[in-house]
């Protein structure tokens, strides 16, 4: 019940609807701590999930708090290239950021975007959120002439042609971005 209930809430996100999504998830949480515990990495990725749409709606402190978490039950348990850990470590970076820590932030974002693109088996979901708010602090950063906008499938999210970018960019030019940033601050 618990999945479903964490799939339903990823298709609402998926469709801008996060007032739907945010109490599917908080219940889906809820099942699987008292069925699993709090170590869990089904744990995890709800809470991922919901780090996920509070980054979205603006509640970045909790967004952290919940990405925090779960990347601390994935990283022991999975190790820091799994795509569940990546896709905390994108999370927790994007509430960094929104938080105005844009210096960790964005070394997370950009870390957990190059470790879900290497990972095959990452899904689709969490690799549009990471590439999303990577470039959203790209083009923050450079200003919004100079940045290159986004085909209309990544930005919303979904579709191939948003794979097919993703798989264009190469892990260089994330690398090169961290330290550039890293250099700035």
């Amino acid at each position: 019940i618990a999945r479903g209930m964490g799939n339903q809430a990823m298709w609402q996100m998926e469709a801008g609807d996060y007032a739907t999504a945010e109490p599917l998830l908080r219940e889906a949480l809820q099942m699987r701590r008292k069925l699993l515990g709090n170590e869990h990495t089904d744990v995890a990725g709800t809470l991922t999930l919901l780090a996920s749409l509070l980054v979205e709606i603006g509640r970045f402190e909790e967004a952290r708090a919940a990405a925090a978490e779960a990347r601390a039950i994935c990283l022991p348990a999975l190790g820091a290239a799994h795509w569940r850990t990546a896709a905390a470590t994108s999370t927790e970076g994007a509430a960094l950021v929104g938080l105005g820590q844009t210096a960790q932030g964005a070394k997370l974002m950009l870390e957990g975007l190059a470790a879900l693109r290497a990972d095959t088996g990452a899904l689709p979901f969490f690799v549009d959120n990471a590439a999303r708010w990577a470039e959203e602090y790209n083009r923050k950063r450079s200003g919004a002439q100079e940045a290159r906008e986004l085909p209309p499938p990544l930005s919303q999210g979904r579709g191939q042609d948003a794979i097919r970018y993703l798989s264009m960019l190469s892990l260089d030019v994330a690398i090169e971005q961290i330290q550039r940033i890293l250099t700035d601050q």
